[in-house]
């Protein structure tokens, strides 16, 4: 199964980040083959057009990342405590025990 990740040129922009950035990293993520890594296969860009409230016409320039699906719950979940790993995936470091 695989997941698509989307992110506008606006969201891009607004993280201070830029194209040639990401997709550098999307060339390295799909060389990368670990289990515990998600592996992501290929980036895509497209505008797309729609129509807004007012009736205008508008472009978008989207980002799209294909990627391997990771069922469960973000990681952001886990640090957040909405979603608590499984006891068999939590691992302790015996430097910091």
């Amino acid at each position: 199964m695989y997941a698509v990740k989307t992110i506008s040129a606006e969201t891009l922009h607004r993280n201070g980040m830029d194209i040639h950035s990401v997709e550098k990293e999307v060339k390295v993520l799909t060389s990368l083959s670990h289990p515990h890594v998600v592996r992501s296969f290929k980036f895509l860009s497209e505008i797309r057009q729609f129509t807004d409230e007012d009736g205008e016409a508008c472009e978008l320039l989207e980002h799209h990342m294909i990627m391997e699906l990771a069922a469960g719950g973000s990681l952001a979940d886990v640090i957040k405590g909405s979603l608590r790993p499984a006891t068999e995936q939590v691992v302790t470091n015996p430097r910091f025990s």
